[in-house]
């Protein structure tokens, strides 16, 4: 009885999905059409590059040079093997979800272990600087300090989680190097434009997706009483609607809070409470990274669940404490675009990787296309 309740279960929700999308065909296409927009001129211009610059990155062995420079915080404070600490970082410079992407790529190829990586999901999925500085911070909140402040509490919330969700013992040191040489530069390159390619395609199918959903769903007034609680909360009509929203896709979250009257710290707070907690489409994007091996996603959402919390009180704290309303401008021409804002956080990884091949070898690297 119990099974046939659950396929029964199964098989509504997506026939009410498609009910809705009949009465509310036009809303639907017209949230469809903003998903289109925002992959074009946000998602892929910000994420393919780096998508295909880490996987070359990491195919020329950066997981071993940071894992030596960075060691002490990856043992001593997280538990981490040498290589560990590369998710973690490129997670802080790229965004979603080449924290979780990497980390899958370097389970499936031996280089750590499943407890290791279980709990790296929990706290190396992030949000990307170009988004917090130019969308979050300038756009929404009208401060690129904001923007920074954004990414400091993120930064500080995903360092606590990722101490509470150590894994116990020492890891592995012998998972650290490759059994087979590097690939050429050239054949390297080849595979991480497809596997980039590949990747962004994925990731713009679940934001366009969650576009349409969310836009039918409020079309339908399903999430007005969510936003109902939250008003008799003390929130405003706006920051209800962008945290309703943000749940299920953060950028259009976000977005709704450019409309939002609250204090400034209590708009950063739910800013940084959508950032920490990504929203279910990005939960999904892991999913389908995760699906084809044996990695477990209990920490996964453990580790959100408490860093949404944690990103939302620095954010509140540290905007109240360094930004006031009064001064919150955006300057006149300032803008920071995806590739500023990345390339000057991605620009050390290849400063340290160029250091480390020296201090190795003590010349530059042999490797040719």
């Amino acid at each position: 009885m119990r099974t046939r309740i659950h396929s029964l279960i199964k098989l509504l929700i997506p026939l009410v999905g498609v009910i809705l999308l009949l009465l509310y065909s036009a809303e639907a296409a017209e949230a469809a059409r903003e998903g289109v927009r925002l992959c074009l001129y946000s998602v892929i211009p910000s994420l393919f590059p780096f998508l295909v610059l880490t996987d070359l990155l990491l195919s020329q062995g950066l997981d071993r040079v940071l894992g030596r420079l960075l060691s002490p915080l990856a043992g001593r404070f997280l538990g981490l093997s040498q290589q560990g600490m590369l998710p973690l970082v490129l997670g802080f410079v790229g965004g979603f979800p080449l924290g979780a992407r990497t980390v899958v790529n370097l389970y499936r190829e031996g280089r750590l272990e499943k407890e290791e990586a279980e709990a790296l999901l929990g706290y190396s999925n992030n949000c990307g600087p170009a988004f917090l500085f130019g969308f979050a911070g300038s756009g929404v909140l009208k401060s690129a300090s904001a923007g920074l402040i954004l990414w400091i509490a993120q930064v500080l919330a995903a360092l606590l989680t990722g101490f509470l969700l150590r894994p116990p013992g020492t890891r592995a040191t012998g998972l650290t190097e490759r059994t087979a040489g590097r690939p050429s530069l050239g054949s390297a390159l080849v595979k991480a434009v497809k596997s980039g390619g590949a990747a962004v395609l994925n990731v713009s199918a679940f934001v366009l997706f969650f576009s349409v959903f969310t836009g039918v769903l409020e079309r339908a007034g399903l999430l007005a009483p969510l936003e109902g609680l939250l008003l008799r909360g003390g929130l405003t009509a706006g920051s209800a609607h962008g945290l309703v929203l943000g749940v299920w896709e953060l950028s259009g979250g976000i977005a709704a809070l450019a409309g939002a009257s609250d204090p400034l710290w209590i708009r950063a707070a739910v800013c940084g409470l959508l950032v920490g907690w990504s929203g279910i489409s990005v939960h999904f994007q892991v999913l389908s990274l995760t699906e084809d091996t044996d990695l477990r996603l209990g920490k996964y959402f453990l580790g959100k669940l408490f860093s949404s919390a944690m990103t939302a009180v620095f954010s509140g704290l540290l905007a109240a404490l360094f930004l006031r309303e009064e001064v919150i401008r955006v300057s006149a021409g300032f803008f920071v675009t995806s590739a500023a804002a990345e390339g000057a956080l991605l620009l050390p990884l290849f400063l340290l990787f160029a250091m480390g091949g020296q201090i190795r070898t003590g010349k530059g690297s042999k490797d040719e296309i």
